[in-house]
């Protein structure tokens, strides 16, 4: 795998876009990353490993959530490019983190989601591989060959995590060491087997279980059994067995069946006498039973009997009564047949008596009329009714004589038609002339209305005249008045920022005199500083001399940091002094500027706002005017128009009522027309009809209408009066001939049915209800002789009265005694059935538990075996180890030995790493043990004993090594790009010179090394640098490449 360009932008502490061609950085084989301390080193590494795996290595995990950086600008979207090829493949991968940005709408912010794209170069050209974070990683895991740990291990080499393992504890470092290489398989064989003998024993007990629980169930059932009473009639009974049960606890298993066997067989000879008890108490209490029913039944038909007799007799004492009803309903149903001819008799009778007194009621009124016709006497007949035939012929003149008066009746419609309609013209007359004063009253208020209106319209064209010339006043003050209150502002912050700026000044001024004062004290102290990194022996660096008689003092300190503080405290006071200047001279230009606008402006900024206002409520009022101009135009030629339909309505109205005038003098003409015609029809009526009895009322008959009615209504009441008369005769005649046919028709019946006469049969009459009511009482009297006689008669109730008295106390008894006999007998034999198939169905699953737990046990005992020894926990396993932890033992020998290559050659051949598999402390888990070899002393010894120098070498090359081993372990993968993070500082000249002989090595084959580190050794010693360099605004990335350091 290699390397070839990355890009940054606002990620972690890079806040600006930063780009890094690795292909430079790695020409020379060897490079250095430096720059001072939280420049971000550290975070070029995790920006590649973000691009690959989207994760950051080691305890900078937790950091994933916010990587924006926060230098970035508010728009920055942060991305990370990286250019690499892996297995022959050239990509490109370009991923952004989860961020959160400012809302494009409102206030707050919105959270972004991570993205990515995988590119890869193909013939040219790069083709899309994916934008799912998924199918990404696969992608980067089938290429790559490694995950984020292996891949941090192998071409990071963090030395502080490889410290840290070389002096872990064998479980610790058995951890990291599962995260490099696969033993998943191993570790499954390790779970398996647990999981395996966790299900075992888990099954053991249920097996156990269940069989306790089978014993238990056998015991309960053989303990329901009623052992003590199964039946003295029984022989199997009396020759059964008690029966006992055995103390499964105690029992070997091969016991278990055989003991079970026995109590089944038991248990079934004692459900055989239980059968044969129930059989005998079944038929003692069938017999009991029969005998019972028997006595019962014949006691039943003695009181049946009894009854019976006694029924007859009460029968026999009732006679008498019984033939007076049966008389009674003889009569009443004689009776019956003549009582509709009665009725319709009396019916008859009744309805001639009404229509006799009707027709005297309607002939009272007319007996003055009657009496004055030429043959008066002779319609009265000898009943003292008028005759019908004279009655309709004086109808019949009556209405021949009201024929003028129809006649006057139609004229008088005419009559009221013409009064109605003289006093409507009449109305309308009025009506139209109070209109028309009316209207006359509005033309007034018309004319009126249009002067007012012409002259608001003559003032408003006064008012919009002026609008240009107010709106111009308005824009003038409203510019003076914005200007005079800018200069109120602006004057006090004037003063603010020039009182800052003098501040700042003073500030900077001071700042400067403190760094001379520091670079002056540093400049004093170097000389000290010199001397006292001298030994006797050692080389002066300035005069070269080995002896130091009169070394310089080292008096007050001042390092190189305090003096590089002090000069960025000048800078940021000269920054800020340059800042307040900048707006001082802004504000004042705009200070004078307004001053010169506002030059002959006298008033204040009061006075000018009280101004502003009274010319805009004059530019509003003048406005106002202006826009309701036109609508006072229009206002004007609608009071003229009001004016004048007003004017021509009057004249309409003036005509309407002359027209209403004439027509309701034509309609009292007519009137006294018809009037007459009236009065001649009334005395051509009276001249003829018998109704009239006086003349006209002469007051009254001026219009015609009072006596004209009154004589129409009486002649129609006269006439109406005789029509009811002769139909009064009429049904009077009916109602008699109706009578008549009645009574011969009742006194037919009253022959036929036996009755002397009317009073005979209304005596024998008697009300339906009670005549039904008798018939049934004789009916059920003849019923209960009938049931009687029949019960009597009957062969068994015969053979009963002849039969003794039974005892059914005695029979109830002796039934009782042999039921609860029966129903002890048939729950013993129904518990020892159950329990008989109980210990059937127990006995079969006793057997299944009994064959599965012998294998089970078996096979336990050997997963338990084998789960123990491949975990470590069991005494076979003498050195504790896992089975994984033994497949990583083989894995840590061969690093140890591919460390010790490089190792040898960094410490001159003194040190050499050694894997041991000695026991821990305590019990502790081992075999993952590491010491290191002293080839001065030939002895072994703990890592924890290395100088802080030497534990870096070490380190070092266990990390290579291991590298080396994963490498080989990912397939051989070709790793040409490696980084090498810190630690060099601890190293003294000789043996950086030794490590970097190693790492020299390691560009061999093309592959380049990138060392992470702040010494100023390296810096000299490698030309090819990338140095991040850390500011306020973030930090920014630079490759340098200097000339090769001389021979």
């Amino acid at each position: 795998m290699r390397l070839h360009h990355l890009g940054i932008t606002a990620f972690g502490p890079f806040a600006a876009e930063c780009e890094v061609d690795l292909e430079e950085l790695s020409s020379s084989g060897l490079f250095l990353i430096q720059g001072p301390t939280g420049a971000g080193k550290t975070s070029v590494l995790d920006a590649i490993c973000f691009a690959l795996y989207a994760a950051l290595p080691g305890a900078r995990s937790g950091a994933r959530s916010n990587l924006r950086s926060d230098h970035a600008a508010e728009g920055a979207v942060p991305q990370v490019r990286l250019e690499f090829t892996a297995g022959g493949r050239r990509f490109l991968i370009v991923r952004s983190p989860e961020f959160q940005r400012p809302k494009k709408r409102g206030t707050g912010t919105t959270k972004v989601q991570a993205s990515v794209v995988l590119e890869e170069r193909v013939d040219g050209e790069w083709v899309n591989r994916g934008t799912r974070n998924d199918e990404v990683a696969q992608v980067v895991q089938d290429v790559v060959g490694m995950g984020l740990e292996q891949f941090v291990k192998v071409v990071l080499l963090p030395q502080g995590d490889f410290a840290a393992f070389l002096r872990a504890s064998p479980e610790d470092r058995r951890t990291v060491l599962a995260k490099l290489f696969d033993t998943s398989r191993f570790t499954d064989i390790e779970a398996w087997l647990a999981d395996r003998r966790r299900d075992l024993a888990a099954g053991l007990a249920e097996s156990r279980a269940e069989l306790g629980r089978h014993l238990a169930q056998v015991d309960t059932a053989v303990e329901l059994l009623d052992l003590d009473d199964t039946g003295a009639e029984s022989e199997a009974a009396a020759a059964e067995l008690p029966l006992a049960l055995p103390d499964w606890g105690s029992l070997p298993r091969p016991a278990v069946a055989a003991a079970l066997t026995g109590l089944e067989s038991a248990v079934t000879q004692h459900a055989g006498a239980a059968l044969a008890s129930r059989s005998l108490a079944e038929d003692r209490h069938e017999a009991a039973d029969v005998a019972w029913h028997a006595g019962r039944r014949t006691l039943e038909l003695q009181e049946a009997a009894a009854r019976a007799g006694a029924e007859l007799e009460a029968l026999e004492a009732a006679r008498p009564a019984y033939d007076a009803a049966a008389d009674t309903v003889a009569a009443a149903r004689r009776a019956a047949v003549v009582s509709g001819h009665l009725k319709a008799a009396d019916d008859a009778t009744a309805v001639l008596a009404t229509t006799s007194g009707e027709v005297l009621d309607r002939a009272a009124p007319l007996a003055e009329l009657l009496s004055r016709q030429p043959d008066g006497e002779g319609l009265v007949q000898g009943n003292g009714l008028p005759d019908l035939s004279a009655v309709e012929a004086l109808a019949a003149g009556l209405r021949a004589a009201g024929e003028p008066l129809d006649r006057a009746g139609t004229v008088a419609e005419e009559l009221a038609r013409l009064h109605r309609e003289a006093e409507a013209h009449e109305a309308d007359a009025a009506a139209r002339d109070e209109a028309a004063a009316g209207v006359a009253t509005q033309v007034v208020a018309a004319g009126e209305a249009v002067t007012r209106a012409e002259e608001a319209l003559a003032g408003l064209r006064g008012q919009a005249a002026v609008v240009d010339a107010t709106q111009a006043q308005v824009e003038r003050l409203t510019r003076t008045h914005r200007l005079s209150a800018e200069q109120d502002l602006a004057r006090p912050r004037l003063a603010s920022l020039e009182a800052e700026l003098a501040t700042a000044r003073a500030a900077t001024l001071q700042a400067r005199e403190e760094a001379v004062s520091l670079r002056e004290r540093r400049l004093e102290g170097m000389a000290g500083e010199l001397a006292a990194a001298l030994a006797d022996g050692q080389q002066c660096p300035v005069c070269g001399a080995c002896e130091h008689p009169s070394p310089a003092t080292r008096g007050d300190l001042v390092t190189s940091e305090q003096v590089a503080a002090a000069e960025r405290a000048v800078t940021d006071a000269g920054a800020t002094e340059t800042l307040r200047a900048g707006e001082v001279a802004a504000l004042a230009g705009a200070v004078a500027a307004r001053d010169e606008e506002l030059a002959g402006v006298d008033a204040t900024t009061e006075e000018l706002a009280d101004e502003l206002a009274r010319a805009r409520g004059a530019l509003d009022e003048a406005m106002a005017a202006a826009t309701g101009l036109a609508a006072a135009e229009t206002r004007v030629e609608a009071r003229r128009r009001d004016l004048e339909g007003l004017r021509t309505r009057q004249g309409e109205l003036t005509a309407q009522r002359d027209t209403a005038r004439a027509l309701a003098s034509g309609a009292r003409e007519r009137l006294l027309e018809v009037t007459a015609r009236v009065r001649a029809l009334q005395a051509e009526h009276d001249a003829v009809c018998p109704c009239a009895t006086a003349s006209p009322d002469t007051a009254a008959a001026d219009e015609g209408d009072v006596t004209l009615e009154g004589r129409l209504g009486a002649h129609q009441a006269l006439v109406a009066g005789v029509d009811a008369l002769a139909r009064a005769v009429r049904a009077h005649a009916a109602a008699a001939a109706t009578a008549a046919a009645a009574t011969a028709r009742l006194e037919e019946s009253l022959r036929a049915n036996d009755f002397t006469d009317v009073a005979a049969a209304r005596e024998a009459s008697v009300p339906e209800d009670h005549v039904r009511e008798l018939e049934a009482r004789l009916r059920e009297l003849d019923r209960r002789r009938d049931q009687a006689q029949a019960r009597l008669a009957d062969p068994e109730v015969v053979a009963a009265r002849d039969a003794a008295v039974p005892d059914l106390d005695r029979l109830t008894h002796e039934r009782d005694a042999a039921g609860r006999a029966l129903g002890a007998a048939r729950d013993r034999h129904t518990l020892a059935e159950r329990a008989s198939s109980q210990l059937r169905q127990l006995h079969t699953a006793v057997r299944a538990v009994l064959d599965r737990l012998g294998p089970a046990e078996d096979e336990a005992a050997l997963v338990q075996e084998l789960a123990e020894c491949v975990a470590g926990t069991s005494t076979n396993n003498a050195l504790r180890m896992r089975l994984s932890s033994y497949v990583l033992a083989a894995r840590l020998e061969e690093v140890t030995l591919l460390a010790n290559e490089r190792l040898r050659t960094m410490s001159d051949g003194r040190y050499a790493l050694e894997y041991t598999d000695a026991l821990a402390a305590r019990g502790a888990r081992s075999g993952l043990g590491l010491r290191v070899r002293d080839a001065w002393t030939g002895l072994p010894r703990d890592t924890s004993t290395l100088s802080g120098g030497e534990a870096f070498m070490a380190s070092l090359a266990l990390a290579l090594g291991l590298g080396d081993a994963v490498k080989a372990e990912a397939g051989g993968l070709d790793l040409q790009t490696l980084f090498v993070d810190e630690g060099f500082g601890t190293l003294d000249e000789d043996s950086l010179e030794q490590v970097m002989a190693v790492l020299d090595g390691l560009r061999e084959g093309g592959r380049a090394v990138g060392i992470v580190s702040h010494v100023a050794e390296l810096r000299q010693r490698i030309p090819v640098q990338l140095r991040v360099t850390k500011t306020q605004r973030g930090s920014e990335l630079a490759v340098r490449i200097e000339d090769a350091p001389a021979a």
